[in-house]
């Protein structure tokens, strides 16, 4: 089963850090800021992707309460949840909707 990591984040205007998922796709790791589930067929979608290198961030040590990974600068909440803006993502990769699924496993919410 592919290796669903955790990154902590911080949306822009905010103070709180929010956990969320990342995976590994094409060679880079990709954070996945919300799922889209079929919990009838068993399996769940990233809504979106994006491209973890193109952000400030730490690898941590494992077993951190943070994850594995901590983005050193806000996230515009319109990158990601919303349309974004064509200006927040100048600089960043972004795919909607891809093509990917992943087993929900069973007794475990996402």
């Amino acid at each position: 089963m592919p290796r669903i990591y955790t990154a902590s984040i911080v949306v822009e205007g905010g103070e709180t850090e929010s956990s969320v998922s990342v995976i590994e796709h094409d060679g880079k790791f990709w954070i996945v800021p919300q799922w889209l589930e079929n919990k009838t067929k068993g399996w769940r979608k990233p809504e979106r992707l994006i491209c973890l290198s193109d952000l400030p961030h730490q690898v941590l040590r494992d077993g951190s309460p943070q994850g594995q990974f901590r983005v050193t600068a806000p996230i515009p909440m319109s990158v990601l949840s919303g349309p974004a803006q064509p200006e927040a993502t100048a600089e960043l990769r972004v795919i909607h909707r891809p093509d990917i699924q992943f087993p929900i496993p069973l007794g475990i919410d996402p």
